[in-house]
């Protein structure tokens, strides 16, 4: 589906400037040459604006938008025990139906810019809780929350299939998820 939508609205220069860039990204040597390139198809095939438009039947914009607001606010303001509360209450796996496969077949790189502003702001309010910055709760308290947090939302996993050939294509993957951290 990559391109699909989007493949109506491209003139015959763009379609050519596309197909030299997926040549090019199919030589690429690390990944942030590929995702240089990945990020120049997007562009170029109009797949960035997409990103942009909040509008989708997969997931629910409004929720995402509301509790990022809110997660914003309390970082910010350091009400950590309502940040706590907000992020223990959205810690799972698929709020607001963020995970949704199509979401994330449209575009090389990312998907829709608040789903990738939520999860960043997540992020980061995971890591002010868990920062010297945080000085209204003990580390009892901080390691409490992240044990909770964990059975929440549980431990990421990564399962490869296949053998033989496959095995050196998933080294490259190992390694390339190593280089980025």
């Amino acid at each position: 589906m990559l391109l699909q939508d989007f493949a109506r609205d491209i003139n015959p220069h763009q379609a050519y400037r596309i197909k030299k860039l997926k040549r090019q990204l199919e030589t690429a040597e690390s990944y942030e040459e590929w995702k240089d390139i990945a990020l120049k198809i997007d562009e170029e095939s109009g797949a960035q604006e997409w990103k942009l438009d909040n509008c989708s039947p997969y997931f629910d914009a409004e929720i995402i938008a509301y509790r990022l607001g809110f997660l914003r606010r309390y970082r910010a303001q350091k009400r950590t025990r309502d940040l706590m509360y907000m992020l223990s209450e959205g810690l799972t796996y698929d709020i607001a139906n963020i995970a949704h496969p199509l979401l994330f077949s449209v575009t090389y790189v990312g998907t829709k810019k608040i789903i990738e502003d939520y999860v960043a702001e997540v992020s980061e309010g995971l890591a002010f809780i868990a920062s010297a910055q945080c000085e209204c709760l003990t580390v009892q308290e901080k390691i409490a929350f992240f044990k909770r947090c964990q059975k929440a939302f549980g431990q990421p996993a990564m399962m490869f299939s296949g053998g033989a050939t496959l095995g050196l294509f998933h080294t490259g993957v190992c390694k390339a998820l190593m280089e980025q951290d």
